[in-house]
This record gives structure tokens, sequence and C-alpha cells, in this order.
């Protein structure tokens, strides 16, 4: 069974997102830290 181009779009998208989502709680407080000693420094 084909599926509609628009479904496969969106779970790709939804993928991605969900990828993106556990890569920034993962990492997200190390890039943020990082951030603010380059503000700072």
């Amino acid at each position: 069974m084909e599926l509609p181009y628009d479904y496969s779009l969106s779970h790709h998208q939804l993928l991605f997102n969900v990828f993106i989502n556990v890569l920034w709680h993962k990492y997200g407080d190390f890039f943020s830290k990082s951030k603010q000693n380059d503000i700072f420094t």
C-alpha cells in the first residue's frame, strides 16, 4: 500500500523533531552553559 506524499513527509518531520528533542535534552545544558560563558567573557 502506497502512502500519500504528505503523510510520509510529516512522518519524517516528526522523526526529525523527536531526534532534535532528544539531542537538546541530552546536550541542551552544555550548549546553554557554553553560550553563557561566551557572553560573559
